[in-house]
């Protein structure tokens, strides 16, 4: 009997011995019944039919969701799940030692996280290192960590990553590490690891914390240190669902959007294709780039919507021009609570979008180029008005506000940016459409057209035009002076 454990075969066959001969008996096993499908004789049949559509370290697969298909289609759940585990998991149940025996206060880290493990959250570290503290860490009652060892290439990278600071006397403990210690990337339960060191920083002499130190972190999956990246992304992504931190997080959102941008620019590269290239319908470019978002990352894709994503990657556009990424990781660190139970990650991007567009059609209609720092302020202030807040004071993750509605009462009402930013800042309103529109116009329009505006057109024909429409056009910009609003 192909496929099917001696132990079964020999339970089968001594049960066909003194069975009666009849077929398609109901409730029989499959084992013993000739008519069943095979699926049922051999539950991992199916293995037999997949396909690897890339080699098993090839680094060229957009995502996992390519890697391997079944009868033409992706696999999902647990057949995606098994094909990864045989693939790519090593060992089992192996305990990772975060530090030496020789000091519980040590600076030397063996354990850091993985570069696509890209999570930054305060607040989730915290609540890690307050629970450690308070109960202990029990590995065998919570999903385990995914790691890979460090190869000795990659050791300098190791040692670059944050925390990268090392006392001069710790030093040692990376010249002498015991002998069931070994550096490692965190790719799940990375927080918790790292909130972990900081219960050892802060409360080295509490018994739990101690237990965690001497007997590091236990149960955890060992997965090959040459796995390709796209396995790993859905390693860390899979792995986050089923532990108690915040599952998918704002800067993966944001990283993912580059990664999707950065493969859209690839296919029109490959394809050369330009702007001139796309028709209309299905054949637009808005279309072809959610097509080819849909068909490359398939299940693994993280917007619902070709809107989403543009929304998305108009909010990194606009802080990269305002060059203040490294502000918006920090507040994203520091004062966004992650873990807010009322956090959905599609209704905070809806709320960003609409600060960062209504801040850039307020820069249209001011009169007043305003700096670059202020513009970077204010938009960090309208993001983090959108933002489920952590308290700076209290890092309970009940102190939080977060706003379930938002609405501009106008496009670009700049009235309402203003009150949100402690700024001093100088705008001109948005012309006021009169609720008329039967004035006449003159000029260059005609009497029913548009007025256009004029290659030498001044400033004063233009007021003039608008005037003509029977707008109102206040004369210099407004100045509007805001107190601190925000908590």
């Amino acid at each position: 009997m192909i496929g099917v454990p001696k132990s079964v075969a020999s339970f089968a066959h001594s049960a066909a011995s003194v069975a009666p001969a009849v077929t398609g008996v109901t409730g029989a096993p499959a084992a013993l019944d000739p008519s069943a499908p095979a699926s049922m004789k051999n539950p991992d049949a199916w293995m037999s039919q997949v396909v690897c559509n890339y080699p098993k370290y090839d680094k060229l697969c957009p995502t996992v969701q390519k890697r391997w298909s079944l009868r033409g289609a992706p696999l999902r759940g647990y057949q995606l799940v098994r094909m990864v585990k045989d693939t790519c998991y090593i060992r089992r149940g192996v305990a990772l030692r975060l530090k030496n025996r020789r000091s519980i206060t040590s600076t030397a880290r063996f354990g850091k996280r993985h570069p696509l493990n890209n999570r930054d959250e305060d607040t989730t570290r915290n609540e890690y290192s307050d629970s450690i503290i308070e109960h202990g860490y029990h590995g065998e009652n919570r999903a385990p960590p995914y790691y890979m060892q460090v190869k000795d290439e990659d050791i300098a990278e190791f040692m670059r990553v944050w925390p990268a600071e090392v006392a001069d006397a710790d030093q040692c403990d990376y010249a002498a590490m015991d002998d069931d210690a070994f550096l490692f990337w965190f790719l799940g339960a990375a927080t918790c690891g790292e909130g972990g060191y900081k219960a050892m920083s802060t409360c080295w002499t509490d018994p739990n914390v101690e237990g965690l130190w001497s007997e590091g972190m236990v149960n955890a999956i060992e997965v090959d240190d040459d796995a390709p990246p796209d396995v790993i992304t859905w390693i860390v992504n899979d792995a986050n669902k089923f532990q108690s931190g915040s599952g998918f997080s704002v800067q993966q959102l944001l990283a993912v959007t580059d990664e999707y941008s950065s493969s859209w620019a690839a296919k029109k590269s490959d394809m050369k294709w330009n702007n001139k290239t796309f028709g209309k319908g299905p054949y637009s470019h808005d279309q072809q780039l959610w097509t080819h978002l849909k068909d490359t990352y398939q299940d693994d894709l993280q917007f619902r919507s070709r809107i989403q994503y543009e929304k998305v990657n108009g909010i990194l556009h606009q802080v990269r021009q305002l060059k203040c990424m490294d502000d918006l990781n920090v507040l994203l660190k520091t004062n966004f609570n992650h873990k807010h139970k009322a956090l959905n990650l599609e209704t905070w991007v809806n709320h960003a979008w609409q600060c960062e567009n209504s801040l850039r059609h307020m820069s249209a209609m001011s009169e007043v180029n305003s700096p670059q720092c202020l513009k970077s302020t204010m938009l960090l202030a309208l993001i983090e008005f959108t933002m489920p807040l952590v308290h700076p004071s209290n890092s309970d993750s009940s102190d939080t506000s977060l706003k379930s509605s938002f609405h501009w009462k106008t496009d670009g009402d700049h009235t309402q940016i203003i009150e949100l930013c402690n700024v001093d800042c100088k705008f001109c309103p948005r012309p006021k459409v009169a609720q008329s529109s039967t004035a006449a116009v003159t000029g260059k329009g005609g009497a029913t057209g548009k007025a256009r505006r004029g290659k030498n057109d001044t400033k004063d024909d233009n007021k003039a035009r608008f005037t003509g429409h029977g707008c109102d056009i206040t004369d210099g910009p407004e100045v509007i002076t805001r107190k601190d609003l925000l908590p």
